[in-house]
């Protein structure tokens, strides 16, 4: 049979025109003609938002205000295309930046704005429509920056945003220990969001939340009559105890109740859904102890009169309290401890004695410089409330603090003699210095003291006991004070004495004293006279310069043989030193 399209031709013109049977799969043919492509409808689908912490922005985000976009807010069912696709920009944003509550308090799921978007330079090969097909997508831009957009607004319960967790730092305290355990200072220094975020700062300058301005809240809480917030020292905060005593060392914990409240007032109710705050926060605080002053006290004597301690040079500052004496007041309200306390923390002189010191408390052993004593205080009674106080800035249990009382040091009296008066005698040589030499079958030194010599002519007068020799620890002393005796002997003069062409006694001075600053500690005594050592004194001896023998001093005498045995009168004379 005869095919039909052999009725036909393909073409148009004369050249191009085929017999229509010879078009096939082998060797295809084709003509032009005009047409057009429309743009694929498609429909938004939203989804419901993950929950998000807030950061103060509507936008959906992830919690620390980096916004979201893509087919998890909105699927758009795009078309699989080599040539590419655009990108799906879709993004949301609650009805507003706040969590949502319902009339319990209870955090519930809002409204959300939608919208839907596709950009890229083949946006537009699509349309989005609603649910009837009807367009209700725009496009804007061009290239690479256009967009189809569409947008669904107020769509109910697809999103929850929920509290950001904000903990309150509050500054350190501190108080002088008063026996209560009440903070009445308070100071919020900043914040810190759990788990720790980089955009707190950015999410607390939305809504103004401030330290300063929740510090004003909280210290007017505290000072209200009522008060509406208290703050309180102790220990722990998992199981928090009030703690009224001394720190010593270890930071309390002080609690601060009503914060969450605090934070509600200030900032108001909605800012204040935004962050869960706790209820009771913790900070850290100091209670330092009370100090005593030791002015409160007096030393009482045996006679009931207040003490005024002497004792006589020995080198040291110490000084032994008599059997009797006592502090007043002992305990009561006159000491310094608080009214609580004055039941159960008593005062004493200690055991370990006292000692002398000059105006400014620093201990002395000298003369010159003790003005006071410095008595060392212990207390008894509870060990717990005598950690709570100092005394002068010594811990109180120590039981070295101190208080002072009138003190002197009066100087120590050296008894000195001579041990030859008489028969200190020597050749004439032109000074008036006494020569070491023997005197009575024995040699003896003139200017030394028996303590640094033992041949001295001057020393301890004889019977001295250790009361009244210098400060040596071979005198049964505590220590060796270093004080010198010094000792200067001399002639009236350095002549020869005569009476009647005979020679006679010369008085002999012996100078002896105790330089600088250690003789202020010390009188010399010669047994009549007494003076201060540094000044010095005069003991008295007698002895004899006798003439010097010069016949055997001349120069020797040379002349040349002349025959005579006369000497030349000017050739005479003495040796150099004679």
């Amino acid at each position: 049979s005869v095919s039909p399209l052999t009725n036909y031709y393909f073409g148009t013109s004369g050249t191009d025109k085929r017999d229509l049977e010879t078009v096939n799969a082998d060797t295809p043919d084709a003509v032009t003609a005009s047409g057009r492509i429309t743009s694929a409808k498609i429909q938004a689908q939203t989804k419901k938002l993950k929950e998000k912490v807030y950061d103060g922005l509507a936008a959906h985000t992830d919690g620390n205000r980096n916004i979201l976009t893509g087919s998890e807010i909105v699927a758009l069912p795009l078309i699989t295309d080599a040539t590419g696709q655009p990108t799906n920009t879709s993004s949301a944003a609650y009805i507003n930046k706040n969590v949502e509550r319902d009339s319990d308090g209870v955090i519930i799921e809002k409204a959300v704005n939608y919208t839907a978007q596709l950009k890229g330079k083949y946006a537009d090969d699509y349309e989005i429509v609603d649910a009837d097909n009807n367009v209700i997508s725009s496009v804007n831009g061009t290239g690479d920056s256009k967009t189809v957009t569409a947008t669904r607004n107020n769509v109910a319960n697809m999103g929850k945003i929920t509290p950001r967790k904000l903990n309150i730092t509050m500054g350190d305290v501190s108080k002088t220990y008063d026996g209560t355990a009440g903070n009445p200072s308070a100071t919020v220094t900043g914040f810190t969001d759990d788990p720790a975020s980089s955009v707190l700062t950015a999410v607390l300058g939305v809504d103004n939340v401030t330290a300063s301005r929740l510090t004003t809240r909280y210290q007017g809480m505290m000072s209200a009559s009522p008060a509406t917030a208290t703050s309180t020292y102790g220990r722990g905060t998992t199981s928090f105890t009030a703690n009224a005593n001394a720190s010593n060392g270890t930071p309390h914990d002080v609690q601060y109740t009503n914060m969450r409240n605090a934070f509600k007032d200030e900032f108001g109710s909605t800012t204040a859904g935004n962050y869960t705050v706790d209820e009771t926060v913790y900070g850290k605080g100091t209670i330092n102890r009370r100090d005593i002053s030791p002015n409160n006290f007096q030393v009482i004597d045996l006679n009931g009169h207040t003490a005024n301690a002497t004792k006589v040079y020995d080198g040291t500052s110490d000084y032994k309290v008599p059997t009797g004496w006592r502090l007043s007041p002992s305990p009561g309200p006159g000491t310094g401890i608080i009214t609580a306390d004055q039941n159960d923390v008593f005062f004493r002189l200690s055991s370990q004695g006292a000692q002398f010191a000059d105006s400014s408390d620093n201990l002395t052993a000298n003369v010159a410089t003790a003005t006071k004593v410095l008595y060392n205080v212990e207390a008894t009674g509870d060990a717990t409330k005598i950690r709570n106080y100092t005394l002068n800035g010594v811990a109180l249990e120590n039981g070295t603090g101190k208080v002072s009382g009138n003190g002197s040091i009066t100087r120590r009296t050296i008894n000195i003699g001579i041990s030859e008066t008489a028969g200190i005698d020597k050749v004439y040589d032109r000074s008036d210095a006494l020569v070491n030499g023997t005197v009575n079958r024995k040699e003896l030194h003139h200017n030394v003291f028996v303590e640094s010599d033992s041949k001295a002519n001057v020393g301890y007068a004889a019977g001295t006991t250790n009361a009244n020799k210098l400060v040596r620890m071979a005198n049964g002393y505590g220590v060796d004070d270093g004080a010198q005796v010094t000792v200067e002997g001399h002639y009236a003069d350095k002549n020869v004495a005569r009476s009647g062409g005979n020679v006679t006694t010369k008085n002999i001075t012996y100078n002896v004293k105790i330089a600088g600053d250690a003789g202020k500690n010390y009188y010399l005594t010669d047994g009549s006279t007494t003076v201060n050592a540094e000044t010095g004194m005069n003991l008295s001896a007698t002895g004899k310069i006798t003439p010097k023998d010069l016949s055997g001093a001349f120069k020797k005498v040379t002349k040349v043989y002349d025959g005579t045995k006369n000497v030349d009168p000017s050739k005479v004379g003495f040796e150099i030193g004679a």
